[in-house]
């Protein structure tokens, strides 16, 4: 589906009905990629997928995509479905948009979620890698680089599992406009750090992480983060940075009991 504000498209999935469960997706992805995941929650709950602007069916935006500029997107799509209160989940860099929506938007959370995701600016050895990833997509290798980086992405307990979700994701990575991978990278080398957000407790909040995220190390995060009461942070055992596919059905179980 498609809405147009501003002359700009949105594209965005709607299922089910009840309390509003709205999923950002992440660097790389897609609505789509929240399919399988949403049908386990859709017989209770009216799941809302996003296209964050430049991905699948949304129009791009400029030549930077930030994080406010996806949280502005989002309560855009809100707005224009008259919702006016939602349980947001935010994957990867998803996360860090929700965390801007936090911020600026914060009347609109019943609760929110990130998905293997952090509170946390790049670090430099990050930046420079984002940097290093921006000159391979405008030298035109961006296939060079995606496959090996989105199996990565699972754990390397999974990857033979889950070959046939890896092999899908990376003919939807490489889908993504030149442009819009450049201007995401951009947007998340230019992000605040945001953990004062997630410490101050005034909106209930669940942490899901993997074990075995390449990315985003589990117990260090929650070492550094002093989670709040009414916090709830997870870490999903067997999983890497996809445990909505590698623990499917222990995360939506997770979800639900946070609900």
């Amino acid at each position: 589906m498609q809405i147009s504000i501003n002359n700009r498209k949105i594209g965005y999935s709607d299922k089910g009905k009840g309390q509003v469960i709205f999923l950002v997706h992440g660097y790389l992805e897609t609505k789509d990629v929240w399919d399988d995941f949403a049908a386990r929650l859709t017989d209770n709950y009216r799941v809302i997928a996003i296209d964050l602007p430049g991905h699948g069916e949304s129009d791009s935006r400029g030549t930077v995509n930030s994080m406010e500029l996806f949280a502005g997107s989002m309560k855009d799509l809100l707005d224009n479905l008259g919702i006016k209160k939602a349980f947001i989940v935010g994957h990867s860099m998803g996360g860090y948009a929700v965390l801007a929506f936090r911020q600026m938007f914060p009347e609109y959370l019943s609760a929110y979620s990130l998905f293997h995701s952090h509170p946390f600016s790049d670090k430099p050895a990050a930046v420079e890698k984002r940097k290093m990833n921006i000159e391979i997509v405008n030298a035109g290798k961006k296939g060079i680089m995606i496959p090996g980086f989105v199996a990565a992405l699972y754990s390397q307990y999974n990857q033979k599992k889950f070959s046939r979700e890896i092999e899908a994701s990376v003919l939807l990575s490489l889908e993504t406009k030149d442009e819009t991978i450049i201007a995401d990278l951009y947007g998340m080398i230019e992000r605040p750090s945001r953990p004062g957000l997630i410490e101050d407790g005034t909106i209930p909040f669940l942490w899901i992480l993997g074990r075995h995220d390449s990315h985003i190390n589990a117990d260090e995060m929650l070492r550094i983060v002093n989670l709040p009461s009414g916090s709830e942070a997870v870490i999903l055992e067997n999983s890497g940075h996809m445990g909505f596919i590698e623990e499917a059905d222990l995360a939506a179980d997770l979800i639900r009991k946070f609900i």
